[in-house]
């Protein structure tokens, strides 16, 4: 991370690899790891909750856009 006073605990993106092919990742911060940086116990189960609802939504996203990803990889492939 540039900025110590930011912290990723939920990320999803869409970029070319090197080989120019089109990819999509998303990334959280680990739920063992949210009392390292959340202190009290209310904070950790609103950011556990955030996060599992996040990776939820964004698996199932992941997924579809990886199916079409892979599709127009194949054709660009040919």
């Amino acid at each position: 991370m540039k900025n110590k006073e930011e912290g990723n605990l939920l990320s999803f993106r869409i970029f070319f690899n090197k080989k120019g092919l089109l990819m999509s990742e998303y990334s959280t911060l680990p739920i063992k790891e949210v009392p390292k940086f959340f202190k009290e116990l209310e904070e950790q189960k609103i950011i556990e909750k955030v996060i599992n609802e996040g990776l939820k939504h964004l698996g199932d996203m992941h997924e579809k856009i990886e199916l079409e990803l892979n599709a127009l990889n194949t054709k660009t492939d040919v």
